[in-house]
């Protein structure tokens, strides 16, 4: 800005005219000199203007500073809001004093300072005015925010505490006082206080009504009818249309889940009656089935209706294990199983109330299984007592599946189930009532035990027939096929079939063979049988697929033999006339050329053997059979089965020996080779044999020192006649075995059978009297020993 130029008023130094050389000095009352005056005058006027327009520019300049440096400050000032304005006042103090002063000190003059001074004097309190109401402002809007914002998050707070009363009421009685405070500072009248107080908490309680009907709509209805009186007319309706709009959406929720749950469960009933029916039959039929429905598949098909369905089946899948067990159970055990269907059992019992007694059993007596005593009795509630906190408990001796317990065991029991009697207060009242159970038996009082038909009582029903049905069809299969339904049935016989075709030994097949049986005598098979149908039949087609000469036929029964070992016979017996009878001898341990005679005449008609004989020939080879083989025939006739024995190898020796003949030997030659070969591995001793492999004068010594040496007391008593005493008769028993005692060999030609008169003599212990051949050999070694000792003695004189 361009500046004007400033004179000083004041001449007392200018230079004087005379004083300026080369200047004449004019009389000032000349006529020049008052031309000069008046041209200073007019001068010094000129000048006067001058400086009061200088002046007046110089103010301006300061003032217009000071107004721009205010504006701007103020600019930037509104750009703190809030607290951050708080302190506007001061700086506008000290920014206007600093601009004050700055342009205080660019004015040159009095007059200049005199005159920004009276302006500033009017302009700074007006500067400040602006500045304190903009700050006033900020302060108002502040406090105001900060109230409105204490009151919403005390209000959110009781919303988000919805389900808290405590909280809520906490919260409101801190809004109450935030308004309360507000309306004093603010100068609010009590009607506008009230106001403001009855609007916020209207406010606060609407939204915790409007959350807490979000989670339960039924709640928040019960709540606003006891809470509508502080709530606004306004809120209130907003309060009841946001609950009726939740209510009205759970239920056409509930609608649409009710109808997508029956599509689901109609799809889900769909495949679990799939699932069901598979599974049921393969119950049914004692297998397990590899996915079996869940109580919650139930549920999921059937909803409320899940117990009922489920309960159905899983009476159906109890089955299963019942069908598995009656695969392999006596008779005895499939009436038990069968009986645990029973669909009318006996109301549940618990026994009566007695003296000294604290609390009932929790044993069900009409459940309770039956033990057969020695003595002939039977045992339900065989029980013992012991000392308890709770008093005396009764416990069971008899466990769930039938059997006598030890005490130990029994207490073992009851301390981890619970199971018991009855409780009682003293010992003796629990004796009391244990021998009362005894004397009734479970029988007698269930025998006044009414049946009764519950729930399920069809299915029930249903379910054991198909168990009555199912066994029979067992038995039915076990006594058509005994061998090959202990296989199919039995893991201990399948354990032995497993073993045997790993092993491939003839001690694994025997094994088999022993298991089998001892099962099948277990299942109350009447006639045991070691092989199947199917082995018999392949046993069968072995033997007559034979090559020409026999020769392989004979090492198939030698095979066979070895294979079965002592149980061989057994399954000679089982093929029957399925096989000629030339395979018993081969079996029997013929020589490999008399085996391989008989196998290659097995399955030739003894038309076509006898009928080419020379008359006589036939007959002479028959009485020299008969006369050869009567040593055999001795031994055979006090043995089960024995005479029909001694026929078929009578019958094969004849056949055998003509087939000799018509070779060209001669009958007495032909005779001696078979019955050589079929009797010849024996020492015959009256009524015994003995394998040539087995000392048979130990034998023999050995039967004679077992009959010399048994006493009375060795001997199953039988009845006597009536007047004899039991001593008599047990002396008369002694005597009848040492008088008439026969050795026979056993089946198996293991041993010898001891008898009298055609029957067996049974031991103390109720079973026939049986020694091996290595037992007979050690009774004879005992008498070996003592003939030795008393050799001993005679020598040195005693």
């Amino acid at each position: 800005m361009p500046r004007v130029p400033l004179y000083n008023g004041d001449n007392s130094s200018a230079v004087q005219p005379g004083n300026l050389p080369g200047f004449n000095v004019i009389d000032a009352r000349a006529p020049e000199g008052q031309a000069v005056n008046q041209a200073v005058s007019q001068a010094q006027r000129i000048y006067s203007d001058f400086q009061q327009r200088a002046d007046l520019a110089a103010v301006q300049e300061a003032q217009t500073g000071i107004t721009d440096a205010t504006m701007q400050w103020m600019e930037q000032a509104r750009q703190q809001k809030g607290k951050n304005a708080f302190d506007l006042e001061k700086q506008a103090q000290e920014f206007y004093q600093q601009q004050y002063n700055e342009r205080l000190g660019q004015l040159n003059s009095p007059d200049q300072r005199d005159a920004f001074m009276q302006v500033q004097a009017r302009q700074r309190p007006t500067f400040m005015r602006g500045v304190s109401s903009y700050v006033n402002g900020e302060i108002n809007q502040y406090e105001q925010q900060t109230y409105e914002a204490s009151v919403n998050t005390a209000s959110n707070a009781a919303i988000q505490n919805y389900n808290d009363p405590d909280a809520v009421r906490e919260q409101i009685q801190f809004i109450g006082s935030s308004i309360r405070a507000r309306g004093q500072a603010m100068g609010w009248s009590e009607e506008v206080t009230n106001e403001q107080l009855t609007n916020a908490r209207s406010a606060t309680l609407a939204g915790v009504l409007n959350r807490t009907a979000q989670d339960d709509p039924y709640a928040a209805r019960k709540q606003l009818d006891e809470l509508g009186d502080q709530l606004t007319p306004k809120n209130q309706d907003a309060v009841r249309s946001r609950i009726d709009t939740e209510i009205r959406q759970r239920e056409a929720e509930a609608r649409a889940r009710r109808a997508e749950q029956r599509q689901i469960q109609a799809i889900a009933r769909a495949e679990l009656v799939d699932r069901v029916t598979d599974a049921s039959a393969a119950y049914q039929s004692g297998l397990t089935y590899a996915d079996p429905p869940t109580k919650d598949d139930f549920v999921a098909a059937y909803g409320d209706k899940a117990d009922e369905q489920y309960e159905a089946f899983k009476r159906v899948q109890e089955m299963q294990p019942a069908m598995q067990d009656l695969a392999t159970a006596t008779p005895e055990e499939a009436k038990a199983i069968i009986g645990r269907f029973d669909p009318a059992r006996p109301a549940p019992f618990y026994g009566d109330a007695a003296p000294g007694m604290i609390s009932k059993g929790n044993i069900d007596l009409s459940t309770r299984p039956s033990v057969h005593n020695e003595d002939g009795s039977i045992s339900t509630v065989r029980s013992i007592s012991i000392g308890t906190e709770e008093g005396e408990v009764l416990i069971p001796t008899v466990s769930d599946d039938g059997r006598i317990m030890s005490d130990d065991e029994a207490i073992d029991q009851y301390e981890r189930t619970g199971r018991n009697l009855g409780i009682f207060d003293n010992p003796q009242d629990a004796s009391a009532y244990a021998q009362k159970l005894h004397d009734q038996q479970a029988v007698e009082y269930l025998g006044s035990q009414q049946k009764v038909a519950g729930e399920g009582f069809k299915q029930k029903q249903q379910i054991q027939q198909a168990l009555q049905r199912a066994y029979q069809n067992l038995a039915k299969q076990r006594e058509d096929d005994p061998a090959a339904y202990v296989a199919r049935y039995s893991p201990t016989v399948q354990q032995a079939i497993q073993a045997a075709r790993t092993e491939q030994t003839p001690e694994a097949y025997q094994a088999v063979a022993r298991a089998s049986l001892a099962e099948q005598r277990r299942q109350g098979v009447a006639d045991p049988k070691p092989l199947s149908k199917q082995q018999v039949a392949g046993f069968v087609r072995m033997f007559n697929d034979q090559e020409e000469g026999g020769e392989n036929a004979a090492q198939i029964v030698q095979r066979e033999s070895q294979l079965y070992g002592p149980y061989f016979g057994e399954v000679l017996k089982q093929a029957g006339t399925k096989l000629p009878p030339e395979v018993q001898v081969i079996a029997s341990g013929a020589s490999p050329e008399l085996s391989e005679r008989l196998a290659s005449i097995a399955n030739i008609k003894d038309s076509d053997i006898f009928g080419p004989l020379e008359t006589g020939v036939k007959a002479d080879i028959q009485a020299e059979v008969t006369n050869q083989m009567e040593p055999l025939r001795q031994t055979l006739i006090n043995q089960a089965g024995g005479l029909e024995t001694y026929t078929r190898l009578y019958q094969v020796a004849v056949k055998t020996a003509a087939s000799y003949a018509l070779s060209g030997e001669s009958s007495g030659d032909a005779v001696e080779k078979v019955v050589d070969g079929i009797a010849g591995k024996y020492t015959f001793s009256d009524t015994y044999r003995v394998p040539n492999t087995v000392d048979a004068d130990a034998v023999g010594a050995g039967a004679r020192t077992y009959i010399n040496d048994l006493a009375a007391d060795q001997l199953y008593p039988l009845e006597g006649l009536p007047g004899v005493s039991d001593e008599d008769n047990a002396r008369q028993l002694e005597d009848a075995v040492r008088n008439s005692g026969e050795w026979v060999t056993n089946s198996d030609e293991t041993g010898l059978d001891l008898m009298v008169n055609g029957y067996r003599v049974l031991g103390r212990d109720g079973n026939p009297v049986s020694l091996s051949w290595d037992q007979l050999v050690e009774q004879s070694q005992k008498v070996q020993d003592i003939q030795e000792r008393n050799a001993g003695w005679l020598d040195t004189g005693l």
